[in-house]
């Protein structure tokens, strides 16, 4: 079973420079640091010497931009569809009042086709870790259409 708490990553197949900027990934991707200060971070390691595969601070700042900055350079490379920007309705919690604010959406037919892809067969069909509900009607509706099903839970 795919476990969101798993590092994106096996560590001990990466070389140094490429484990130190999946870790930094990893902490700027979960919001543990800001953009400016994951840059910074890179900023230090190549300063000190270590080779990173590719080089996420190049020609850029400590601005008030480095998040952005960061993001765009991470998501170069990446496999990922790009994101849908739709108009939603949200609550603004300084105002009080209900506004429209432009959301990024990913479709979740295109998420499970990169995932697809990319991992082993036999992990989508796991059933290991559903809750009984789940299991029951991903079970029931597999009967119906008589073929196997992905079970796939989506949170945003």
């Amino acid at each position: 079973m795919l476990s969101k708490k798993d590092r994106p990553y096996q560590a001990a197949a990466l070389p140094p420079g490429k484990r130190f900027k999946h870790n930094v990934q990893d902490l700027f991707a979960s919001n543990m640091v800001s953009g400016a200060r994951a840059q910074e971070l890179l900023q230090d390691a190549e300063a000190a010497g270590a080779e990173l595969p590719w080089s996420l601070t190049k020609g850029s700042k400590h601005t008030k931009n480095a998040t952005r900055d960061l993001g765009r350079r991470l998501l170069k490379k990446s496999l990922w569809p790009p994101p849908y920007q739709a108009k939603v309705r949200t609550w603004d919690y300084k105002q009080q009042i209900v506004k429209e604010d432009t959301v990024s959406i990913m479709l979740p037919h295109e998420v499970l086709g990169c995932m697809v892809k990319r991992a082993p067969q036999q992990d989508f069909y796991q059933k290991e870790g559903m809750d009984t509900n789940s299991l029951r009607h991903l079970e029931s509706v597999e009967g119906m259409v008589g073929k196997r099903l992905v079970g796939l839970g989506l949170w945003g």
